[in-house]
């Protein structure tokens, strides 16, 4: 409800913590507990005090549904156009169950004894938490498929240099450690403090001080366009490859709102053709166009056709749906560039020429009443001053080294190595051992976090560790060959073994007194029954 996680973000220190990841727990966790304490003590109640308190209880819950309900209105709305007949189902289906489980509440009130009103009212609550645990459980996709190819690529590419999620792709929590894979992230408390200011200063001003991950806070453009600005940036933190969507680098056809998009469907034959005028501020040589389209779930058949012209020149790409994802941009290259300058007329022709499963194209309300744009479908008109989410891509994609069904991987030039040093070469042999050679003395700097805890050695010598960058590690390196080890203990880690151990201690001498008092006392009993 509005204010109250305002109100919690005043107490100490929750600021420094993910309390959108822990706070609703917490109090339904809290509610829950009030919940089981209240009917353990609702059989000692007076019947006529029972029946009231749980009536009044159904209110306040009403009361509170409603008071969100008004609180979220307009984003209930837009979820309600957006959503599918399923989706709406699910959310009629919720209120239907929040009306049901009132009327059981209030009927168990009424009934005669209050152990049977704690009886059945502990079966309700039992049976809305199966049916709320057992709901998505059984509504979530039985089968669910890894891009091993791309695993495959980054684990035989990356060495020791870094990887860089965004909002269109990336790896999923915990699987660059399962596979061995380093990112450039912080997801977990407490956050790096050094990491979290250098990323901040150096690479994402957007980046929120608890976690680093591409969609929080909400994307915007603005954080997109520094993005892009800085990739030479995070090639000095050691990102080698950034994995994006299929639709990175392409510039956006037109200027369209997020919210309020609609599906239009696209049967064989169907077609919409858009004449428009090119609003990019650069003149563009557009290679390949991606559409957002919908695939009902990942069956969608038959080939999706498109066709681009200007200045009397045509150039045609052809996409096969079965490798579209659903929601997601689909990329289709053409078979020549076409040549567009700021304020160039063009029209563009999609078309669905077979298959018998329908392909959506998303459609966007205009962001400003631009009445150079026509649009007209065919068999059917899309809603006016609806448009797709079109995007242009200018130029070649040298950097692109790798194109999946989830994926596409750039490579980022010039991308610091993990162990650097002026005049020398290395050879690593993990993320901990190098071994170098030096012409001269120099220093090196290990792109691995500052902290207390980390100690090197430069051929078996303690070497001290300064920091670099402001969050990167260097020591002194001698001319010639050196063999250098890095070594991270825990500060106090030897202090807590001793801890643990005297703990340990105290529990066995504790067990074995136990132990030698059960077995004394069982043979006194057994000296006293044999005599």
């Amino acid at each position: 409800m509005p204010g109250i996680y305002q109100a919690f973000m005043t107490l100490p220190l929750v600021k420094l913590a993910a309390s959108y990841r822990y706070l609703n727990t917490s109090w339904i966790f809290c509610v829950i507990f009030l919940c089981a304490l209240f009917i353990d003590r609702l059989p000692a109640v007076p019947q006529p005090m029972s029946r009231w308190i749980l009536i009044g209880a159904v209110a306040c819950g009403l009361l509170s549904i409603v008071a969100a309900a008004v609180g979220a209105w307009p984003l209930v709305l837009e979820l309600w156009r957006e959503s599918s007949l399923c989706h709406r189902s699910f959310i009629v289906g919720a209120l239907l169950s929040v009306a049901a489980l009132s009327f059981c509440i209030v009927g168990a009130a009424c009934l005669g004894s209050t152990g049977a009103t704690a009886t059945v009212v502990s079966g309700i609550l039992v049976a809305e938490a199966m049916a709320w645990f057992l709901l998505p459980y059984f509504s979530y996709p039985r089968e669910a498929g890894i891009d091993n190819d791309a695993i495959s690529f980054l684990r035989a590419n990356i060495g020791y240099q870094r990887i860089l999620n965004t909002t269109e792709a990336g790896l999923s929590p915990n699987y660059g450690s399962y596979y061995g894979i380093p990112q450039l992230n912080y997801n977990d408390l407490p956050a790096p403090k050094a990491t979290a200011k250098y990323i901040k200063a150096t690479l994402d001003p957007y980046a929120d001080k608890n976690n680093f991950i591409p969609d929080w806070p909400v994307q915007n453009a603005d954080r997109a366009a520094v993005f892009k600005e800085r990739l030479s940036q995070y090639a000095q933190a050691g990102v080698k490859y950034v994995l994006v969507g299929t639709d990175f680098g392409f510039t956006p056809a037109f200027s369209i709102l997020p919210a309020g998009k609609y599906a239009y469907p696209l049967g064989a034959g169907a077609r919409v053709k858009i004449s428009a005028q090119a609003t990019s501020t650069n003149p563009l040589s557009v290679t390949a166009v991606s559409l957002l389209v919908g695939t009902y779930n990942n069956i969608s058949t038959g080939h999706l056709k498109v066709t681009l012209c200007a200045y009397a020149t045509c150039a045609e790409g052809l996409s096969d749906l079965g490798s579209a994802e659903d929601n997601k941009p689909l990329r289709i290259a053409l078979d020549h560039p076409i040549v567009m300058e700021v304020g160039t007329k063009y029209t563009i022709s999609i078309e669905k020429l077979d298959g018998d499963k329908y392909v959506a194209l998303w459609m966007f309300p205009l962001a400003s009443a631009n009445t150079g744009i026509e649009i007209v479908g065919t068999p059917t008109t899309p809603r006016d001053k609806y448009l797709p989410d079109l995007r242009f891509l200018s130029g070649s994609e040298e950097n692109l080294v790798y194109r999946g069904r989830s994926m596409s991987i750039y490579e980022l030039p010039n991308t610091r190595d993990y162990f650097s040093a002026p005049s020398c070469t290395f050879l690593p042999l993990s993320h901990d051992r190098v071994n170098a050679s030096c012409t001269r003395s120099s220093k090196l700097i290990r792109l691995e976090l500052f902290m207390q805890g980390w100690s090197a050695t430069v051929n078996g010598e303690p070497a001290p560790i300064v920091i670099s960058d402001g969050v990167f590690q260097t020591i002194d390196l001698p001319a010639g060959d050196a063999q250098v080890r890095f070594t991270y203990e825990p500060p106090g880690f030897k202090l807590a073994l001793v801890a643990a151990a005297t703990s340990l201690s105290f529990v066995c001498a504790v067990f074995i007194s136990v132990i030698r008092g059960v077995l004394a006392s069982c043979r006194a009993r057994f000296r006293g029954c044999t005599a």
